[in-house]
């Protein structure tokens, strides 16, 4: 996987590399399951738009 030619170069290398870290990491978390697509949609639709 070669992420770090996909970065824009403005980024700082230490921030390059923990970015990179934690996609790696957030990739080997795995799936959450019985995940219910949804339900999260209206969850988050009652959190963030009813307050508008």
């Amino acid at each position: 996987m070669e992420t770090n030619k996909n970065l824009p170069s403005k980024i700082p290398e230490a921030k390059k590399s923990l970015l990179i870290k934690e996609l790696k990491r957030g990739e080997q978390s795995g799936f959450v399951k019985n995940f219910d697509k949804k339900q999260t949609l209206n969850d988050l639709h009652k959190k963030y738009l009813e307050k508008q």
